[in-house]
């Protein structure tokens, strides 16, 4: 069942995500990697993700117990602390800690993944700067007031930087995140070439053949020529009469077709593919698909009348 998280994400599956905070100084040694023109549109997209395959949350408890990772005092995004790390010892961090911490069914695996989702040769990718496991905040009297960070780890400070050999990574599971496209706040919107979205910015390497596109009603790839005319969900025919040689009415034809625009989409589903990389200790996600979503003549309400409608394939 499918559950709105405002402002702009969407849960789906067996994976919950909730909004993460982003302060708005920027750049620093994590995302000033958008200011090089080959990054075409680039934006914070970090959340908290209860993984299902591994639990990513114990793997790192775990490591910090035995000091096998390097560790730091939880960090937020786009801060100054964030722009010098500077690494903790185990007590350090504990002595930070409150007297009570709690690793409870509810935040025994989850954890803050600091992500920018960012266009880079015709693809969107996914760049993990770090993450922080969660523990309960609960309490003498029993009563839940949320969620903190008990440490911060997975620290990459390389953009594109490439994981270990398939058999040192850890699958951790498929996340969906639906995504309305000119929601971003301004905090977390970190490039955007001449003001497009990320769908207008995809846009031409649909156009070009760069990317693959396919129908989500058929799940059928469409050919240069038709990506060039669009569909609704259910097509209104418009006559148009065909007359013979002497000028007389021979039949109708009906047409349906108009160029596509990326306007028309209001709304993605991201699909991520998760891996720890347990020799470098970093987080990865590839992307290996898109969904995006138009609005179908069906309906009148806005909401009601976004449907699932092309999918690009990188």
């Amino acid at each position: 069942m499918n559950k709105i998280i405002l402002p702009f994400l969407l849960l789906a599956g067996n994976i919950s995500f909730a909004q993460f905070p982003v302060q708005s100084k920027m750049p620093t040694q994590f995302d000033k990697f958008i200011l090089k023109n080959k990054i075409e549109w680039a934006a914070y997209i970090s959340d908290t993700v209860r993984f299902t395959e591994n639990n990513l949350n114990q793997i790192l408890r775990d490591q910090f117990e035995k000091n096998g990772i390097k560790v730091s005092l939880p960090v937020t995004a786009r801060t100054a602390s964030s722009n010098k790390i500077i690494y903790a010892t185990k007590s350090t961090v504990l002595a930070a800690l409150p007297p009570d911490v709690y690793f409870d069914e509810l935040a025994a695996n989850l954890v803050d993944v600091v992500e920018i989702l960012f266009i880079k040769k015709n693809k969107l990718r996914s760049y993990v700067a770090w993450v922080n496991p969660k523990y309960s905040v609960i309490t003498p009297g029993g009563i839940r007031l949320g969620y903190a960070d008990y440490f911060s780890s997975c620290f990459n400070y390389k953009y594109d930087a490439s994981p270990s050999s398939a058999r040192k990574n850890l699958f951790l599971g498929q996340t969906k995140r639906r995504i309305l496209i000119d929601s971003f706040p301004a905090g977390q919107q970190l490039k955007s070439l001449f003001g497009k979205n990320l769908v207008e910015s995809l846009w031409p390497s649909v156009t070009n053949g760069k990317v693959a596109i396919f129908t989500i009603e058929k799940n059928q790839q469409l050919s240069q020529p038709e990506i060039d005319t669009s569909f609704v969900f259910e097509k209104v025919a418009i006559p148009a009469p065909v007359y013979d040689s002497t000028g007389n009415l021979s039949a109708k034809n009906f047409l349906y077709a108009q160029k596509i625009s990326p306007d028309v989409f209001k709304e993605v589903v991201i699909v991520q593919n998760w891996y720890y990389d347990q020799k470098k200790n970093m987080l990865y996600s590839l992307i290996p698909q898109i969904i995006l979503y138009a609005k179908s003549d069906k309906y009148d309400d806005q909401q009601m009348a976004l449907k699932p409608a092309l999918k690009i394939i990188f």
